[in-house]
C-alpha cells in the first residue's frame, strides 16, 4: 500500500469511528461514545500530522485546526460527563 492509500484508509476509518459514536451519543446519550469520538478525532489529527508531506496545499492545516476546535468542545463536554459520574453528592448533581 502506498502512502496516499494508507492515509485514505486511516482517514476513512477515523471518520467512520467518529460517525458511529456520534449516532450512539445522539440516540442513547452514551458517555463512552463521547470519549470514543474524541479518540477518533485525535487519531485523525495524528494522521494529518503523520502524512503532511504527501498532502498538498493549505487545506490540511485548516482541517486540522477545525478538528482541534471540535476536540476542545468535546473535551469540555467529556469533563462534565466525568464530573457527573464521579459526583456522589446529589445536590452537586442537581446544580450541574
Amino acid at each position: 500500500m502506498d502512502a496516499s492509500s494508507a492515509f485514505q484508509a486511516i482517514s476513512f476509518s477515523c471518520v467512520r469511528h467518529f460517525r458511529l459514536n456520534e449516532e450512539l451519543l445522539r440516540s442513547k446519550g452514551n458517555p463512552e461514545a463521547l470519549h470514543q469520538m474524541r479518540v477518533a478525532l485525535r487519531r485523525l489529527r495524528s494522521a494529518f500530522s503523520l502524512f503532511k508531506a504527501i498532502i498538498p496545499g493549505g487545506e490540511p492545516r485548516r482541517l486540522k485546526e477545525e478538528l482541534r476546535w471540535l476536540a476542545v468542545v468535546l473535551g469540555e463536554a467529556r469533563n462534565v460527563d466525568v464530573l457527573l459520574l464521579k459526583a456522589t453528592d446529589a445536590d452537586l448533581v442537581r446544580r450541574l
